[in-house]
Parts: C-alpha cells; structure tokens; sequence
C-alpha cells in the first residue's frame, strides 16, 4: 500500500475506534492479565486477514491480466469518469494511483499498472471493512457471535462500526478525496466479490477465535508474560537490597 493508504487503513480502523473506546471505557474487577488474552485474538485474526486480503489481491491481478468475467476486473469505465471529473490526463491519474508513480515520473497506461492499481485498491478496500468488523468480534452483542461466553451489552461498539463503515462508503464516493487525497479506486460493481469474501472471512475468522485449540496459544503467553514480570520483580527488589546496603 501507499503511505497515505496506510493511513486511511489506521485512521479508519485503529485511530478513531481506539480513541473512542478510551472514552467508553469502564473500570471492572477483573485483576488477571490482559495481554494473553490479546494474542489470543490478535494473532489467528491477523493471520486470517492476511491470507483473504493477499487472495483479493491475487484475484484482482490475475482477474485483470487474464481478462476474467469479460473483463469484470478491469475497472476501466472508472478510470475514464475520474479523468473528466478531475480535469486529468490518464497517466496523471494512473501515476496517483500506480505504486511507482509520482509527480516528477508519470507512469504508462498499460495492463500491467492496470493490474497493480486494482489489485492493491481491493485489497486497501478488503482491509478497510474487515478491519472495521474486529469491533463487532471484539464486542458482539448477542452469545452466538461471542468467540467467548462474555457478551456486550453496550450497543456503542457496534453503532461506532456502523457509522464507520458508513463513513468508508462516502468516502468511495467523492473522487477529489479518493484520488486526490487517498490516492485509491473504488472496485465497482465488484464490490459483491469484496462484500462476499469479507462475509467468508468473517465466519472464518469467528469459527478459528472460537477453536478451543486456541486455548494453548494464550496459555503459552499468559506463562511468557508471568515469567517476564516474576523477573522483573526479583530484578527490583536485588537492585533496591543493593541501594539499601551501600
């Protein structure tokens, strides 16, 4: 991805949820560690994300080189309305969404940019809305969708990720801040191919956070990190007998 995509992908994902959960959060009993836990999560949901979002891109290249569905995959009509929308030549709009391109280097309108520039975009797309759906995995609001037996009743992380993905759908409608600022594509009508693997991915996702065989994973980090904090402590307290003697 491009640094501003990187960008989008944290704001929309990561930034606003975390700083808005911060406000929501309240204080509980619970005294055990968290970070096991976390991994716990963390490591099979990333792991899933990054075998379906490196499949899309997989898909879009290949769909677009090989010109698959009749040439489904290939985006052009979009290119050509972005162009007399922003007053642009093609290779200016192909060099702001190429990975190579720049304002000094102006890349060619050839299959292979094609290719690149619709792979990358739907997987950025991908990323986005499965990134966005971590919140309603994280706190779902009836037992099914739980990969614990907690379940939140607080309907507020998933009115955040509704109006998130809201906000991602305006956002793939207004070319001067698609192209001009994001330096992305809309997928087209192959938004259904996107909305099905993220509806894949999802059941996925919830069925590997439920395994049971997931439990030794977070046992293995609960004993990392007890282990970490045990020597941290006899290393405080030999140093503050040391401070004590001199």
């Amino acid at each position: 991805l491009r640094p501003i995509q990187n960008s989008l992908y944290a704001l929309l994902t990561v930034s606003i949820a975390a700083f808005l959960m911060t406000l929501w959060a309240k204080p509980t009993e619970n005294k055990d560690l968290v970070l096991p836990g976390v991994m716990r999560f963390v490591l099979p949901t990333t792991g899933t994300i990054t075998v379906f979002a490196l499949a899309i891109y997989a898909v879009f290249y290949f769909g677009t080189m090989e010109h698959w569905m009749d040439g489904a995959f290939e985006l052009a009509p979009s290119y050509q309305e972005i162009c007399d929308r922003l007053n642009m030549t093609m290779e200016q709009v192909y060099s702001k969404l190429s990975i190579e391109g720049s304002p000094d280097q102006l890349v060619p309108v050839d299959l292979q940019h094609t290719a690149e520039i619709n792979a990358r975009n739907a997987m950025l797309l991908f990323l986005l809305i499965s990134g966005i759906l971590e919140l309603i995995i994280l706190f779902p609001l009836t037992k099914r969708l739980s990969i614990t037996e907690d379940y939140q009743r607080d309907v507020k992380p998933t009115i955040l990720a509704l109006l998130l993905l809201g906000l991602t759908y305006a956002f793939y409608q207004i070319p001067e801040v698609y192209v001009t600022m994001a330096e992305t594509l809309p997928v087209g009508n192959m938004w259904v191919f996107i909305a099905g693997a993220v509806a894949v991915w999802y059941v996925i996702t919830l069925f590997v956070l439920k395994s049971p065989r997931l439990q030794p994973l977070s046992n293995f980090f609960d004993r990392m990190v007890r282990r970490g904090l045990q020597k941290s402590f006899e290393k405080q307290s030999r140093k503050e007998l040391q401070e004590e003697d001199d």
